[in-house]
């Protein structure tokens, strides 16, 4: 039976027709049956026989991913709960979680045939929504939740528990919870420390808080995180939102709680034999680069 491999690609990138066009043909050349979703290849003229994410779910050995973290992220969506080795190849601008370059594609394609891929299991959250004990949806994520204020010139007042005790209670803009792997994204910006990414913790950062003693937390990932907003009495439409790596977005009625905890299902990412954590920090970052 013909190895099947999806590819997942950045949609607003110029360059990323004549890229995987390459990538096709070289599967192609290695009897690799390459697989991609319409609302992929069709933006980029890519001459290929369209499938469903159903199909590729089904069937792909590995998915090669070309683009951005973001990209990535998308990715991570479309393939939840699947078992399945990601190729991330950088054609973004940072990239902390894009490891690969095209300069190896081949090389790293036939480490995934031959299984002989180096893959890193990178920790996900998992978050379920519940309205007054009501599960009303849930979703994964690789980088982090954010609860956000969703009117401008309200502030969130929020109360986090771990375990039925309550950590704090605090008003701020919102609330980051993130993975190692996110700490190097909005939670970075936001104040949090950088925490590697082996590493089996949780990080919890308050965006923008009106209380100078408020901190970040790291806390262990076993932790069951119950999160809520105390909503405004007189006021009728939702004041805060969540969204999970920045790609779905879900707004909070009154009654709702957040529960977050560590995924039973963590990605499987491949990641670059040649360099360590510590050298992409530091290529990304620019440590070491020059002494203040």
């Amino acid at each position: 039976m013909m190895v099947k491999a999806s590819i997942i690609v950045k949609l607003s990138d110029d360059r990323i027709e004549k890229i995987a066009t390459n990538v096709i043909n070289l599967l192609l050349s290695k009897n690799i049956q390459p697989l991609m979703l319409e609302d992929n290849a069709k933006p980029h003229n890519i001459d290929i026989k369209f499938s469903t994410i159903e199909q590729m779910r089904a069937t792909s050995k590995f998915v090669i991913v070309l683009g951005g973290d973001g990209t990535l992220l998308h990715a991570l969506q479309l393939f939840e709960e699947i078992d399945v080795p990601i190729l991330p190849f950088n054609l973004g601008r940072v990239g902390f979680i894009m490891e690969l370059q095209l300069d190896d594609l081949e090389s790293y394609i036939d480490d995934a045939i031959n299984g002989k891929l180096i893959l890193r299991e990178r920790m996900r959250l998992e978050s379920k929504i519940y309205n007054n004990d009501n599960l009303v949806t849930g979703f994964n994520a690789l980088n982090e939740i954010v609860i956000n204020k969703a009117i401008t010139s309200k502030i969130l007042e929020i109360t986090i528990e771990n375990n039925l005790e309550v950590i704090n209670r605090f008003r701020a803009d919102g609330l980051i919870i993130s993975t190692p792997t996110g700490s190097t994204g909005y939670a970075l910006s936001s104040g949090g420390p950088i925490i590697h990414p082996e590493l089996n913790v949780i990080l919890v950062v308050p965006i923008c808080p009106h209380t100078l003693y408020i901190r970040p937390i790291v806390i262990p990932a076993d932790s069951d995180l119950t999160i809520s907003i105390k909503f405004s009495v007189d006021i009728s439409k939702s004041e805060a939102s969540v969204t999970h790596d920045g790609q779905a977005i879900y707004s909070l009625d009154r009654g709702d709680t957040v529960i977050i905890r560590r995924s039973l299902k963590p990605a499987q990412i491949a990641t670059n034999r040649d360099k360590s954590y510590y050298s992409i920090l530091k290529n990304k970052l620019g440590w070491g680069t020059e002494l203040c």
